[in-house]
């Protein structure tokens, strides 16, 4: 395993990409696995970042809000960087456009994984050798009165159970199981829409 921790250039205070802060990846070369993660402040973001990184704006997020539209910019940022950083492909990273099903399309010969939070975004990405996809996510833990209602929503009374039976507070444990879930829906997605019910994996 590497880690490297770098400050791009261009990126410090009074610099038009001073929204990003605290890039960092490594590389695990046995597993041929590169995990890209960088922090960004959203109050500092600029649509004018996409053309400053070097990655188109896309349409379906025309309409977003602004804190949408730098998780996106700041998430396909690090998927680039991943993939680049990673050596997997010679020659430039190209575009990583948007799926049928809002999926990441990756480039032939990766697959990859993007998350972010509020306040950071990260990728994973190895080689596509034939096997199994490599997922990610990333939650803040959910509040009292939020984490009832996606209980409520998502959880089946076992799962919940199960995990505050273990000593996980009742927030905590409906945070695992909604992250969970979600990856597996993520997962899914390419194969059946029909998995977008975050009820039915287990």
């Amino acid at each position: 395993m590497i880690t490297i921790d770098f400050v791009p250039r261009d990126t410090g205070p009074g610099s038009n990409l001073d929204f990003l802060d605290r890039e960092r990846y490594w590389i695990n070369n046995s597993e041929a696995v590169c995990l890209y993660r960088c922090d960004f402040d959203h109050m500092h973001y600029r649509k004018l970042h996409y053309n400053d990184l070097g990655i188109r704006f896309p349409q379906p997020l025309e309409n977003a809000v602004e804190k949408r539209q730098a998780e996106f910019l700041t998430g396909r940022y690090a998927a680039r960087q991943a993939i680049y950083r990673s050596g997997f492909m010679p020659g430039p990273v190209p575009e990583i456009p948007i799926g049928e099903h809002r999926n990441p399309v990756w480039p032939v010969g990766t697959r990859g994984s993007i998350t972010h939070s509020h306040s950071t975004a990260i990728c994973a990405i190895t080689r596509d050798s034939g096997g199994g996809d490599r997922f990610i996510g990333i939650e803040a833990y959910l509040s009292g009165p939020l984490a009832d209602q996606v209980s409520g929503l998502i959880c089946q009374a076992e799962e919940h159970s199960l995990l505050v039976s273990r000593g996980l507070r009742e927030n905590i444990a409906a945070t695992l199981i909604f992250s969970a879930k979600e990856t597996c829906s993520r997962h899914f997605i390419p194969l059946s829409a029909a998995t977008s019910d975050l009820n039915a994996p287990k």
